[in-house]
């Protein structure tokens, strides 16, 4: 399936920029409670507004995402946050982030590529890994 073409078309709608699809505030506020400090990825992070609300907890994070159209929003927010790339071939080091959250991603992939994707997260995951569909609540404990 082609991802990137597909992302695109949907984030050039006019109805989706500034979507959210759940409370990202207070999901990056339970993530500085909760969760593991160092450095953080958001998978599928559209435009970029988890990114930019975990860094303004303090917390170390970037954004990757297929589209290039949302990837240009993000990056009008914070320059040098955020990667292009394909959550299936992450281009990252093994066990480069603390934490690595994906919510609204994998639901949208072929049941081979959530296999893969599953794959990857697991390999840049030093720590904890958040995954899920509309509304990130599964805390997964990857390592410990």
């Amino acid at each position: 399936m082609n991802y990137n073409a597909l992302y695109n078309k949907y984030w050039s709608q006019d109805d989706r920029h500034g979507h959210m699809s759940c409370d990202l505030r207070q999901l990056a506020a339970t993530f500085a409670r909760y969760g593991a400090h160092g450095k953080y990825l958001d998978i599928g992070c559209g435009e970029g507004w988890l990114v930019c609300e975990l860094i303004e907890l303090g917390l170390n994070a970037v954004g990757i995402d297929i589209s290039e159209v949302a990837l240009a929003e993000a990056s009008k927010k914070l320059p040098g946050h955020f990667f292009h790339g394909d959550v299936t071939a992450l281009p990252f080091a093994d066990k480069s982030f603390d934490t690595v959250v994906s919510s609204d991603c994998l639901e949208h992939l072929t049941p081979g590529d959530v296999r893969l994707a599953l794959k990857e997260i697991h390999r840049v995951t030093k720590r904890l890994t958040a995954c899920s569909g509309n509304k990130p609540v599964c805390l997964n404990p990857i390592g410990f």
